[in-house]
């Protein structure tokens, strides 16, 4: 048995073409609604003429793609929730010491920012990921996070946290990965 699954990070917001820290409530920009309806229109997405299941991050940017993406029907799904970066959210990166920047891209269990650590991150994708189609046959849709599909190459691979910022995964970006019993395979 095959389970499908097709990851597709949130389109850009402003926080992205200003070099911020995301923060939960962040719309998407107008260049991102422009990339996702163009996204929505190449016929190019997964969609399942028996039903597919289709979820979304709790974040209102993952909530717009997944519109303007045509999966109205997205169920908000907490557990794929963007990474935690507690004080950091909204803030500029350049306003954030340079010291600090480096600890968390190097160090999986940063937490100087009082989020969430990478580490953490990566397990909670991982148990989200393996809890999807567990001895099932079907597809789904995930629209979330370039924090998500990070996570999703790594614990797919079974690759270290310490892996997490050598993914390169940005806006409207998309992953397919197959589970086939117990596994999980990357889709090129």
């Amino acid at each position: 048995m095959v389970f499908r699954l097709t990851l597709i990070a949130h389109a850009a917001t402003e926080a992205t073409h200003a070099a911020r820290f995301a923060a939960p409530r962040d719309e998407l920009s107008r260049a991102g609604c422009g990339a996702a309806q163009r996204l929505a229109n190449s016929g190019e997405l997964p969609r399942e003429p028996g039903g597919q299941l289709v979820l979304c991050a709790p974040e209102l940017r993952a909530q717009q793609t997944a519109k303007l993406l045509g999966y109205g029907d997205a169920q908000a799904e907490e557990s794929f929730a963007d990474l935690d970066l507690g004080e950091w959210a909204g803030r500029g990166v350049d306003e954030i010491p340079a010291a600090d920047l480096y600890s968390w891209n190097t160090d999986p269990e940063f937490r100087g920012h009082a989020g969430e650590t990478v580490a953490a991150a990566c397990g909670r994708i991982g148990a989200a990921l393996d809890a999807l189609g567990e001895g099932e046959r079907g597809s789904a849709v995930v629209i979330a996070h370039p924090s998500t599909l990070r996570s999703a190459v790594i614990h797919c691979l079974s690759s270290p946290a310490q892996t997490f910022f050598r993914v390169d995964a940005g806006p409207g970006h998309a992953l397919g990965l197959h589970r086939r019993g117990w596994r999980w395979t990357l889709r090129l």
